[in-house]
């Protein structure tokens, strides 16, 4: 072979040098990459040769298609270019688009998230490689602890990539996934108490895998919430609530990094308080534990333990959150102990429809304690039970033709309680006791209306107290036939018996358990300012015998009930009987209601008209009187009030139903009698009667009549069952043959009510 000559060879070289030089140039800052995909997003987009607008056209693409990008790279102008790889009209096409033109798609890559992990096999090969004909590294028993560091999958088998020491030196390899356990790396919460960090700067893992995300930073002494415990590698993990930034995240702490704190208390004390501000109960005495519930400002608490939390003092305390009671911790500071304390707590016990009554009688007189008894009854259930003909009465004269007592509106209607034939009410006792309207039973069993400094005495506390004065009870019987002494001969001994009603009354009291307060004013009420025949020891049939509370005095209608309560007081040995002499009757009577009703849970006049408290409810009622708890409630009231009593402390139970009505119960209006049925209703021709279809009823207000051609005239007369009705429409008509007459007859009764009865009469035309 020649030799080239010299110049030749040296322009090889330099066009050598030139060529390398273009391949550098045109290499430069290309990045190569994973291949992705990417969507073009221009209407139609050129492929070029090479990475520039001026560069040979190797075809287009329209807007839509999908194209792989194996890597990306930037012009002279540090424009971006993407090198794709796309098939057009079935040929593989490799060349540069514009990179604004083209949207890449957004791919999600899993990292293996470095574990340590157990052998579960007896004994397990570590390979250098993915396969098991690779080189053995190393052979680990069961229960060998391993770091995994990855993940593969080979030929559908699933690889782990771990490492370990042995014998002292770091081995790295591969082993079948299966013979592998993970270690858990977190835990369900099942503790919830309170802890600190004793260290400063501690990382907060959002699994406890320090190869695992940081979620933060943690302060010495800073509060978490322990929720739980793990091992993993030997080393211990609490599962923590705690604040990152101002947000509440949960995480993993290294057990070493905390230190458990009391947040929790048993209860030793039983003070009441208000919050001071609005303010949220916490689980456990800290802010960072979750909410029992957010209590408005004046919300009564009280405190059962205190307990100081990371040098903060906090309260243990019960309340009401939606009418339950609930047990929370709240920061010292957010309570306060005011002299009313103890009656905002009894407050919230009643519903918000009691409440403002109870406040301004509380305001008057801040002694008093208000206890709530909470019924358990349906108020319309109650309300019902009540209603039963006879079991709740009321006293009027007006029925009989009289002028005073309750209106027609206030007696009740219904069968059994009133004829509306006969415009009759049934007498339930003596001569003008009547069964209540429904509207005025409500009335009276609507604690709301008889909150006031008068009429709350009807749920007055009716125990005996040490603290009760024989002036009281004497201011009671003031007035009465029982304001001084008596004197009378026992039908028993013939022994003449002597004594002091006031002192009789407070030993009684004493014995029985009841106020002797009580026992005075029920006796008035039974008896009368004048006494009656119960205790004058001569009612006939029971000469000698004495009732001063009418116990067994049944009612019934011609006056009866003094004769059964004489009856009980003479027959039978229990509770001091026969009650032979006052004495006898008061300290035998008094015992009879203690043990009856007072000592059942019947322990107001309230409860005692109105059984709501002891089972079977609605019976074994002291009385049907359904105004007699406000009657009694205002002698008690007078009597307090006339001996200066009034501010002294007392007790009352004040009774509370399901499903009350949002509005006080009041009175009907006062109304006249309700009756607007007819008692006649005749047609006559001259002075013959002509029939009605059908045959008149006043409960029927439709009548029909057929009068031959002959009748040119009818008189129609009708009258009212009740003298308190008034009739009209009654007089002459004149028929017209082939026609039909229609005639109304109006009865309005008292209460301005009215019924309307029609008569159609049909003249023949011959």
């Amino acid at each position: 072979m020649k030799k080239l000559k010299k110049w030749k060879i040296k322009l090889l070289m330099l066009i050598t040098i030139v060529m390398m030089a273009t391949l550098i140039s045109e290499s430069r800052g290309i990045v190569s990459y994973a291949a992705t995909t990417g969507t073009v997003t221009a209407t139609s987009l050129n492929i070029r040769e090479k990475a520039s607008a001026s560069s040979k056209k190797l075809g287009a693409v329209e807007k839509g298609t999908k194209v792989t990008i194996s890597s990306e790279t930037k012009d002279s102008k540090g424009d971006l270019w993407y090198k794709i790889k796309v098939t057009i009209n079935g040929k593989s096409v490799t060349g540069y688009v514009s990179g604004a033109y083209v949207k890449k798609t957004t791919t999600s890559t899993s990292t293996f998230l470095r574990r340590t992990g157990i052998v579960n096999a007896t004994s397990l090969n570590i390979r250098k490689t993915t396969s098991t004909s690779s080189t053995i590294l190393a052979k680990v028993k069961k229960s060998t602890i391993v770091n995994v560091l990855d993940k593969k999958k080979v030929s559908g088998t699933e690889w782990y990539k771990v490492s370990l020491k042995v014998n002292g030196k770091t081995i790295t390899g591969y082993v079948h996934k299966k013979y592998i356990t993970l270690e858990a790396t977190t835990v369900s919460s099942s503790t919830y108490t309170l802890g600190k960090l004793n260290t400063s700067s501690v990382p907060i893992y959002k699994t406890a895998n320090t190869y695992d995300t940081k979620r933060g930073t943690l302060s010495k002494n800073q509060e978490v919430i322990l929720l739980g415990t793990l091992t993993v590698n030997n080393v211990k993990w609490t599962k923590v609530k705690a604040k990152v930034d101002g947000t509440a995240i949960t995480g993993y702490v290294q057990s070493s990094k905390i230190t458990k704190v009391t947040s929790t208390a048993s209860s030793t004390q039983n003070k009441k308080g208000v919050t001071s501000s609005k303010i949220t109960s916490r689980r456990i005495a800290s802010t960072l534990a979750s909410s029992k519930g957010t209590l408005a400002k004046n919300t009564s608490v009280t405190v059962q333990a205190t307990l100081t939390v990371n040098g903060s003092k906090w309260y243990k305390c019960t309340y009401k959150v939606d009418g339950e009671t609930t047990t929370g911790y709240i920061p010292s500071s957010k309570v306060s102990f005011p002299d009313d304390a103890e009656f905002l707590a009894s407050l919230s016990e009643f519903p918000t429809s009691y409440q403002s009554y109870l406040k301004k009688i509380h305001e008057e007189y801040p002694k008093w304690k208000f206890v709530a008894i909470k019924t358990g009854l349906d108020w319309n259930t109650v309300i019902e039970e009540e209603s039963k003909v006879g079991r709740n009465t009321i006293q009027s004269n007006i029925p009989n033709g009289g002028t005073y007592g309750a209106p027609f509106s206030y007696l009740s209607t219904e069968s059994g309680a009133y004829d509306w034939s006969k415009d009759k009410y049934t007498v339930m006792d003596g001569t003008n006791w009547f069964t209540a309207n429904t509207d005025v039973i409500e009335y009276y069993m609507d604690p709301r209306n008889f909150l006031t400094s008068d009429k709350i005495f009807q749920f007055e506390a009716l125990a005996y107290d040490s603290s009760q004065k024989s002036s009281v009870v004497s201011s009671i019987l003031s007035g009465t036939f029982m304001s001084g002494n008596y004197s009378v001969v026992d039908s028993a001994t013939g022994k003449t018996v002597k004594g002091n009603y006031t002192d009789t009354f407070m030993e009684a009291g004493k014995q029985a358990g009841a106020s002797p307060y009580f026992l005075a004013a029920r006796a008035k009420q039974e008896l009368g300012v004048n006494g009656s025949g119960s205790v004058s020891g001569t009612y006939p049939g029971y000469e000698g015998f004495y009732n001063y509370f009418n116990i067994g005095a049944n009612d019934s209608a011609g006056g009866g009930a003094i004769a059964n309560g004489l009856k009980y007081a003479k027959t039978g040995t229990t509770y001091n009987r026969p009650w032979t002499n006052p004495y006898k009757a008061i300290i035998g009577g008094a015992e009879f209601i203690s043990t009856s009703y007072i000592k059942k849970g019947q322990n107001t006049n309230y409860f005692q008209k109105f059984n709501v408290v002891d089972s079977p409810y609605y019976l074994h009622q002291y009385m049907t009187n359904v105004q007699a708890p406000t009657s009694e409630a205002k002698t008690t009231y007078n009597s307090y009030n006339s001996m200066g009593l009034l501010n002294e402390t007392m007790v009352f139970y004040i009774p509370v139903y399901n499903n009350m009505p949002s509005k006080v119960c009041e009175l009907p209006a006062t109304k006249g009698n309700p009756n607007s049925y007819l008692k006649t209703l005749t047609v006559k021709n001259g002075s013959n009667n002509l029939a009605l279809t059908p045959t008149f009823n006043y409960k029927t207000t439709s009548y029909t009549m057929v009068v031959p051609n002959s009748i040119n005239s009818v008189a129609v007369n009708a009258t009212a069952i009740s003298s308190h009705a008034s009739v009209t429409g009654t007089g002459t008509y004149t028929l017209e043959a082939g026609k039909t007459k229609t005639i109304s007859i109006k009865c309005t009764a008292g209460n301005g009510t009215s019924t309307t009865y029609q008569l159609k009469i049909t003249r023949l035309v011959k």
